[in-house]
């Protein structure tokens, strides 16, 4: 059935990854996609998703998509 494929979302492939450490600036989350041969950053800001419910943020990750969270220095 068309259900049994579900699509895994970038927090849920963070979650299985581990989670964010201590260190991660969650804001600065990026989705880096090739696409045509093209390379496509996607910033994804996390506290919309996660304190302000834009569930539309959480985007599905494809196959062969680099999720990069960068250090917070603060």
């Amino acid at each position: 059935d068309m259900f049994s494929e579900k699509e895994t979302t970038l927090l849920e492939a963070i979650a299985m990854a581990g989670g964010f450490s201590d260190a991660a600036h969650m804001n600065g989350t990026r989705v880096i996609r090739t696409e045509n041969g093209k390379e496509k950053v996607m910033s994804i800001r996390v506290s919309d998703i996660t304190k302000k419910g834009l569930k539309g943020k959480d985007i599905p990750v494809q196959s062969g998509d680099i999720i990069f969270v960068p250090e917070s220095f603060f």
